[in-house]
């Protein structure tokens, strides 16, 4: 699969999670969301222990919030705990990871186990390799132009 394929899936992917699992409509944004590092949660996922790739999931702390409040159903004055802000985040990489995961086995005949998602809240961006050719990074936006990161880097042959 070429790398042109892989962005495509990993889009698609992204689209159909947050339309019909987080209530949010997103749409991929040219512009890093550089602005938006310096409060975020970082979730990642590893394939097959880390050997086979990993996917990255960055989102800032105003959109996890909000997404959190919408899939658990409560309203802006409901309080929110920082970790059920973080869970939804990890939620978000469990189920993107579980997509591409299901998809890349499907077409390389092997199955891509995934680790727990790991999530952290941070005050910057993590290093993703931005400018990595084998690496894959697409920038996302919500309808409020609340930006997110997804990285997907595949290690193997598909």
């Amino acid at each position: 699969m070429d790398k042109a394929a892989l962005e495509k899936m990993l889009i698609e992917v992204v689209y159909n999670v947050f339309s019909t699992t987080f209530f949010s409509l997103v749409e991929e944004c040219p512009d890093p969301p550089c602005e938006e590092c310096d409060d975020i949660y970082h979730g990642r996922i590893e394939f097959n222990n880390g050997e086979w790739g990993t996917l990255d999931v960055v989102i800032s702390r105003d959109f996890a919030k909000n997404v959190t409040i919408d899939f658990l159903g409560k309203t802006e004055d409901d309080p929110i705990e920082e970790s059920e802000i973080a869970d939804v985040c990890g939620e978000i990489t469990n189920i993107v990871g579980g997509d591409i995961s299901t998809k890349l086995s499907d077409i390389t005949g092997e199955y891509w186990k995934l680790s727990i998602p790991k999530v952290e809240r941070k005050n910057q961006c993590p290093p993703l390799h931005f400018e990595d050719p084998n690496h894959i990074t697409v920038f996302f936006q919500n309808i409020n132009e609340d930006k997110f990161i997804v990285h997907l880097a595949v290690r193997r042959e598909i």
